[in-house]
């Protein structure tokens, strides 16, 4: 029977392949010395390759003599070690040093926790990264993604950390009202001057002073925005001694003013940039500007006193006192539409904090939820007095304690 479609396999004689060499190279030597001629020009680039890469490399060893320093090799050892934890999954706690009256902020994808001694602060993965002792008697926490900085409230002195360590630190003539840090590392010092009442000092990443900003009234609050550009609210009073809020924009680098805007009658607390401009928290109410500082729309709270005020880049959430007796009070996300989502709270308020325009509101009963008009509670075991939350994506925060952070999931 025969086999169909079966093909023998053709052989190459040797013969025939020395033909194919002298067809293309001439004879079988000059096929051999052609190779060879190649292989010795590619050792030769290799080794002059070599060589420049290692002039290069103890050429700049020799110029940037001092800036290798240990503690950099150090740094890029513990980030290597850091990167690695990257796709692991986020710790269900987080365990740090106990204290009663700690604070904390967001880090990166981790947490900052600020002691009444030291600093301490943990990757997403509850790794921790980074342990300093402070002295400071009583520690104001700031941070953003690229650096922590803690200064003595009412003092002279700041701390500046990255990741794994302190990295500076700076006295001042003049006592700190606050400081603001921006996720690529520019901060602003609010403070003073002998001949002004208010004075920023703006700083890069590398911290160095690149402008002050001196005002003849004083200084509020401080925003830096992504694109260069610094926010300062400053509260003065008129000819018949009422209250004049001063909103001005600068630009990163000029003295000069992009914009400036004054209003009456309003007590500033805090101010932010937003996608498309600014927001101005004040104790009443709240104003939206334009990119110029000039009002867009205004939100007033409902009659009562703000007990608590959280910002993000989109919304503000206000937590306004009702009922004393009752413990009763009403949370609002605000946003430039007006208000986003409300709900009555029972309890005293112990934190809040808001994630784009996820508000959350802890009390003694337990966690308040405001999201996109709808609302929810969880109830919490036992919410003490110092516990605090802080909120890390729509739905999940971390509940701190005295000794560890929890992370929790809400509905």
């Amino acid at each position: 029977m025969a086999l169909i479609g079966w093909k023998k396999k053709k052989t190459v004689s040797e013969a025939e392949r020395k033909e194919a060499i002298r067809n293309i190279f001439g004879e079988e030597g000059e096929y051999n010395k052609f190779y060879d001629t190649v292989s010795a020009a590619y050792r030769v680039a290799e080794f002059a390759l070599l060589g420049l890469f290692l002039f290069f490399v103890i050429y700049s060893a020799i110029a940037n003599a001092g800036n290798v320093t240990y503690e950099k090799f150090d740094y890029i050892i513990r980030n290597f070690a850091v990167s690695l934890d990257e796709n692991s999954d986020y710790k269900s706690s987080i365990f740090y040093n106990p204290d009663d009256d700690s604070s904390f902020s967001l880090f990166g994808g981790g947490i900052a926790v600020c002691t009444g001694s030291e600093v301490e602060i943990f990757s997403a993965t509850g790794r921790k990264t980074c342990s300093e002792r402070h002295g400071y008697v009583s520690p104001v926490l700031s941070a953003s993604d690229k650096y922590v900085i803690v200064y003595e409230e009412n003092g002279v002195e700041y701390s500046v950390y990255n990741t794994f360590s302190k990295v500076y630190s700076e006295t001042l003539e003049h006592p700190i009202k606050g400081i603001t840090v921006s996720d690529d590392g520019y901060y602003a010092v609010i403070t003073r001057t002998d001949e002004y009442i208010g004075a920023v000092a703006l700083y890069d990443s590398s911290f160095n002073m690149v402008n002050r900003y001196l005002k003849n009234s004083h200084v509020i609050s401080v925003d830096i925005s992504g694109d260069g550009s610094v926010a300062i609210a400053t509260l003065g009073v008129d000819s018949t001694g009422g209250f004049v809020t001063e909103i001005t924009v600068l630009n990163i680098g000029e003295s000069s003013a992009a914009a400036t805007q004054s209003y009456s009658g309003a007590l500033p607390l805090a101010c932010r940039f937003t996608a498309d401009g600014l927001m101005l928290v004040c104790e009443d109410r709240v104003l939206f500007l334009d990119q110029n500082a000039a009002k867009t729309s205004e939100y007033l709270y409902p009659s009562g006193e703000a007990v608590r005020l959280e910002l993000s880049d989109s919304a503000v959430l206000a937590v306004i006192k009702g009922d004393a007796m009752k413990k009763e009070n009403t949370a609002l996300v605000i946003n430039k539409d007006g208000k986003v989502a409300e709900i009555k709270t029972e309890g005293t308020v112990i934190s809040a904090d808001l994630y784009e325009s996820y508000g959350y509101v802890l009390t003694e009963r337990g966690i308040y939820t405001l999201s996109g008009g709808a609302s929810a509670f969880n109830e919490v075991e036992e919410a003490l007095p110092n516990d605090e939350i802080v909120a890390y994506s729509p739905s999940k925060l971390y509940y701190c304690g005295t000794s560890s952070a929890k992370v929790i999931e809400m509905e």
